[in-house]
Protein backbone atom coordinates (compact mmCIF):
# COMPACT_ATOMS: atom_id res chain seq x y z
CA UNK A 1 0.00 0.00 0.00
CA UNK A 2 0.96 3.63 0.02
CA UNK A 3 2.84 4.64 3.16
CA UNK A 4 0.50 4.84 6.13
CA UNK A 5 -2.44 3.19 4.34
CA UNK A 6 -2.29 -0.38 5.69
CA UNK A 7 -5.08 -0.06 8.25
CA UNK A 8 -7.31 1.84 5.82
CA UNK A 9 -6.89 -0.85 3.16
CA UNK A 10 -7.60 -3.61 5.70
CA UNK A 11 -10.77 -1.77 6.73
CA UNK A 12 -11.85 -1.36 3.09
CA UNK A 13 -11.25 -5.07 2.49
CA UNK A 14 -13.38 -5.99 5.49
CA UNK A 15 -16.25 -3.93 4.06
CA UNK A 16 -16.33 -5.85 0.76
CA UNK A 17 -18.84 -8.29 2.24
CA UNK A 18 -20.25 -10.75 -0.27
CA UNK A 19 -18.25 -9.07 -3.08
CA UNK A 20 -14.99 -10.10 -1.38
CA UNK A 21 -14.43 -13.50 -3.02
CA UNK A 22 -15.05 -12.18 -6.54
CA UNK A 23 -12.58 -9.35 -5.85
CA UNK A 24 -9.99 -11.65 -4.22
CA UNK A 25 -10.58 -9.56 -1.09
CA UNK A 26 -8.62 -6.71 -2.68
CA UNK A 27 -10.44 -3.38 -2.35
CA UNK A 28 -10.56 -0.98 -5.26
CA UNK A 29 -8.34 1.80 -3.95
CA UNK A 30 -5.58 3.98 -5.32
CA UNK A 31 -3.74 3.19 -2.07
CA UNK A 32 -3.32 -0.45 -3.16
CA UNK A 33 -0.16 -0.25 -5.26
CA UNK A 34 0.20 -3.93 -6.26
CA UNK A 35 -1.66 -7.13 -5.47
CA UNK A 36 -1.92 -10.83 -6.13
CA UNK A 37 -4.95 -13.05 -5.77
CA UNK A 38 -5.30 -15.66 -3.05
CA UNK A 39 -2.75 -18.46 -3.02
CA UNK A 40 -4.11 -21.89 -2.11
CA UNK A 41 -2.10 -24.64 -0.40
CA UNK A 42 0.37 -26.15 -2.86
CA UNK A 43 0.24 -23.09 -5.12
CA UNK A 44 2.82 -20.41 -5.64
CA UNK A 45 2.55 -16.99 -7.22
CA UNK A 46 5.00 -14.20 -7.83
CA UNK A 47 4.74 -10.52 -8.47
CA UNK A 48 7.05 -8.20 -10.35
CA UNK A 49 6.88 -4.47 -9.73
CA UNK A 50 8.92 -1.31 -9.97
CA UNK A 51 9.99 0.06 -6.62
CA UNK A 52 8.46 3.47 -5.94
CA UNK A 53 10.75 6.41 -6.62
CA UNK A 54 9.73 8.11 -3.37
CA UNK A 55 11.62 7.22 -0.20
CA UNK A 56 9.30 5.72 2.41
CA UNK A 57 7.97 2.71 4.25
CA UNK A 58 5.49 0.83 2.06
CA UNK A 59 3.32 -1.64 4.00
CA UNK A 60 2.18 -4.93 2.56
CA UNK A 61 -0.78 -6.76 4.03
CA UNK A 62 -3.05 -9.77 3.65
CA UNK A 63 -6.56 -8.49 2.93
CA UNK A 64 -8.33 -11.81 3.51
CA UNK A 65 -10.95 -11.15 6.22
CA UNK A 66 -9.36 -11.12 9.67
CA UNK A 67 -5.80 -11.66 8.44
CA UNK A 68 -4.69 -8.04 8.06
CA UNK A 69 -4.27 -7.46 11.79
CA UNK A 70 -1.44 -10.04 12.02
CA UNK A 71 -0.28 -10.72 8.44
CA UNK A 72 1.61 -7.64 7.33
CA UNK A 73 5.09 -6.25 6.84
CA UNK A 74 6.88 -3.36 5.21
CA UNK A 75 9.17 -2.61 2.30
CA UNK A 76 11.65 0.20 3.01
CA UNK A 77 12.62 2.37 0.05
CA UNK A 78 15.80 4.36 0.61
CA UNK A 79 17.86 6.69 -1.52
CA UNK A 80 20.38 4.86 -3.68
Amino acid sequence: TEPGAREEVVQQASMLGTKGPAMNYIPTSSKVLWSISEVDPGQSKSITFTVPSSVGVYPYVCTFPGHGVVMYGAMYVNES
